[in-house]
């Protein structure tokens, strides 16, 4: 039988059951604290392969929808929604457009289990209008789906751990324990010998929903534009600001509190090495990452700005010859990503770049629910700006700590 087409949005709602299902067998096992048995591991593999084909499909069908020409549209979104939205908190008069992108980003966050803040504006981290009717030059009509507002995608774009490979899980529902397994062992026997007990251990890494808070100020001359390129535009300026803090967090050396996600230098980390860059130090970062026990298929740096510039400009070896730490965007075979967002002014004389090596595909970032907007007309009114304070629910771990590895460097 002819496997059924789905439209993009299909794909993305079967995405979502199978999120759904995915995280039922976790919690199973969780609660009868054993390791996955043979039927779970096959659908959890199944799973894997399903999900991996259908963000395929939905990658294609978009780039296919973009190349093609549109000759007709029967339906368009009016304009800026999202800016919409905040002019009607000010104005007070709200139409069915922005009302029905309000009711989605209410569900959203009571889906999600958190409790938005009376008064705000709950705006859905994805929002899709419905099916439009195209004409497209040199095939038949077609249903496509209008992308109304999306501002996960940006915020993922936005934070060099997914770059280099970290686990993004979206649209969370209550607290969820991530599976942790420390590997299992082998060992050669006789032929006829007893063998040795090589079973891994299974542990649980629990995230929960905290409440990140940044704002943004945009100019009342820009929120009366009502174009979608200018809604795009803020949507990325929410979203940046949304992901520079999170990073910041995450790379970041404030202290422990309940209320967010500890950083890799929070407290008082164990620095595999520090001091003077150097090509010796940064094989010891390596190796002090256990890679024979980890699923190895994002080993990465990544180091500040100015840590990477560091790197560039120091020899692997007194030769000029050798080159440098930092050429091409990766030190010794491995990519090195840089960030404004990384820990600095560390060790005794404040004066070294944070850098953190690991296999990132074991750290995971949870996110739940919609964003929480706060519309201040008053802070910079007298600057002409409207100050938008932006509350989402995030939280940050490593899976295994073991996979990653803290230097500094000067």
């Amino acid at each position: 039988m002819k496997k059924k087409e789905m439209t993009i949005t299909e794909l993305k709602d079967q995405l979502g059951v199978w999120q759904e299902e995915r995280n039922a067998i976790f919690e199973t096992i969780k609660k009868e604290s054993r390791k996955a048995n043979e039927q779970e591991e096959k659908r959890l593999g199944e799973i894997a392969a399903e999900v991996a084909e259908a963000e395929y499909e939905i990658k294609l069908a978009e780039a296919r929808n973009k190349q093609r020409p549109v000759a007709q549209k029967v339906q368009q979104p009016k304009g800026n929604l999202l800016a919409r939205a905040i002019r009607s908190r000010l104005s007070g008069h709200m139409d069915d457009e922005v009302e029905a992108l309000l009711e989605a980003g209410k569900r959203s966050m009571a889906d999600s289990g958190v409790k938005a803040n009376d008064g705000s504006l709950i705006i859905p981290m994805e929002y899709r209008g419905n099916f439009v009717s195209a004409q497209v030059t040199g095939d038949g009509t077609e249903l496509i789906t209008e992308d109304l507002l999306g501002i996960l995608q940006p915020i993922r774009d936005s934070l060099v751990m997914v770059k280099a490979g970290a686990t993004f899980l979206t649209n969370l529902k209550g607290n969820i324990g991530i599976p942790s397994y420390s590997g299992s062992s082998v060992a050669w026997a006789d032929e006829t010998g007893a063998a040795a007990n090589g079973k891994g251990t299974f542990s649980k890494v629990e995230l929960s929903p905290k409440r990140l808070t940044a704002y943004v100020d945009i100019s009342k001359q820009f929120l009366a534009q009502d174009t979608l390129s200018t809604d795009a535009m803020l949507t990325q300026d929410l979203a940046r600001a949304v992901a520079v803090k999170l990073q910041a967090t995450i790379l970041g050396k404030d202290a422990t509190a309940a209320n967010k996600p500890d950083g890799f230098f929070t407290g008082t980390p164990t620095y595999v090495v520090s001091g003077a860059a150097s090509f010796a130090n940064m094989i010891a970062l390596e190796t002090a990452v256990p890679v024979d026990e980890a699923l190895v298929n994002n080993l990465a740096y990544i180091t500040s700005v100015k840590g990477a510039g560091i790197l560039k400009g120091t020899l692997r070896a007194a030769s000029v010859a050798e080159g440098f730490i930092l050429q091409n965007g990766q030190a010794n075979g491995y990519p090195v990503y840089a960030t404004t967002g990384m820990a600095s002014g560390l060790q005794d004389g404040t004066d070294e770049e944070g850098i953190v090596f690991g296999n990132w595909a074991d750290f995971v970032i949870g996110q739940w629910g919609a964003l929480d907007i706060t519309v201040d007309p008053y802070t910079q009114a007298g600057n002409g700006m409207v100050r938008l304070v932006i509350n989402a629910f995030f939280d940050a771990k490593p899976r295994r700590k073991e996979s990653f590895a803290v230097g500094s460097l000067k």
